[in-house]
């Protein structure tokens, strides 16, 4: 069986989305982690609620839900 060949640009491409990718996920996962070990002094200048900083912690997980979708 041939194997097919794909051409330079649809390489390049492919490389270049999945670099972005990488990219925003690694920064979505520090990011992440950074709110959460701020997540008491985020509180406390804030003035929020234990819930309304579960809502906000929520919202990463909303996001990662929503980018599933396609």
């Amino acid at each position: 069986m041939a194997h097919a060949t794909v051409p330079r640009r649809v390489r390049r491409i492919q490389i270049s989305a999945l670099v972005l990718l990488v990219t925003a996920g690694t920064l979505n996962y520090v990011d992440r982690a950074t709110l959460s070990i701020a997540n008491p002094l985020i509180r406390q200048d804030l003035g929020l609620s234990i819930a309304d900083m579960g809502l906000l912690l929520s919202a990463f997980l909303w996001a990662y839900a929503f980018s599933q979708l396609p």
